[in-house]
């Protein structure tokens, strides 16, 4: 839905802006609006980057290991463990 907006902008800016939308063959509209939404997009990507990490993200290489095993053997054979002591 379209809704109309009122807007104080220095003349010479106008100007100008109406002389790109015209050989644009767009409207001064169209260019307003377009321009907003690549800002709002933009807005939206940089909120997301910023978003707070996942605990697990911010646990990730916390844990140094004394050994050189994979992490898979390692939760592997405690899973043996704890399947060797429910018999």
């Amino acid at each position: 839905m379209k809704a109309k907006l009122t807007l104080s902008i220095d003349e010479n800016i106008i100007a100008t802006a109406k002389e790109v939308a015209r050989e644009s063959g767009i409207s001064l509209s169209q260019i307003i609006e377009t321009h907003l939404l690549l800002m709002s997009n933009r807005k939206k990507k940089d909120r997301m980057a910023k978003k707070e990490p996942s605990i697990t993200d911010k646990l990730r290489g916390s844990i140094k290991l004394d050994d050189d095993r994979d992490y898979r053997e390692i939760v592997a054979e405690e899973m043996m463990k704890k399947y060797e002591r429910l018999k």
